[in-house]
């Protein structure tokens, strides 16, 4: 018991002390310049402000991160350095989405049609000697 006592003794001055200074100290900032301004109509519309400008922001990354990942895969399967060049020997828009081309790589010779951003072989023959 006497254990308990000592403990309650030393602890409940402290806790004492912090509840009178810290009521003591709220009571006296009350209408001191620090007080915190009321809220205006102002403050609602440049927090609003801000919350829109933010989500903008938002959907921009979202928008350059969608951008990013399209690019990067229309880019996969074309090789850089040292491999054969593919040389474009002809090519013509025949419709406003579709181009026909005729494609040059390792001896051969493709027609290529595009579409809308997808490729397709339509033909593929040998090529003996230089392009016509």
């Amino acid at each position: 018991m006497n254990v308990c006592r000592r403990a309650r003794r030393h602890f409940t001055l402290p806790v004492l002390a912090c509840l009178v200074l810290g009521s003591a100290g709220a009571f006296a900032a009350q209408d001191t310049p620090l007080q915190l301004k009321p809220a205006s109509h102002f403050d609602g519309w440049q927090v609003a402000l801000k919350a829109v400008l933010i989500g903008a922001m938002g959907i921009a990354a979202a928008a350059g991160g969608l951008y990013a990942w399209r690019s990067w895969q229309r880019s996969k399967g074309v090789t850089f350095g040292d491999s054969a060049p593919a040389a474009v020997d002809w090519a013509r828009r025949v419709t406003p989405r579709t181009t026909l081309l005729i494609v040059r790589w390792q001896g051969k010779q493709y027609l290529l049609a595009e579409n809308a951003g997808q490729t397709a072989l339509v033909d593929t023959r040998s090529v003996e000697g230089p392009a016509v």
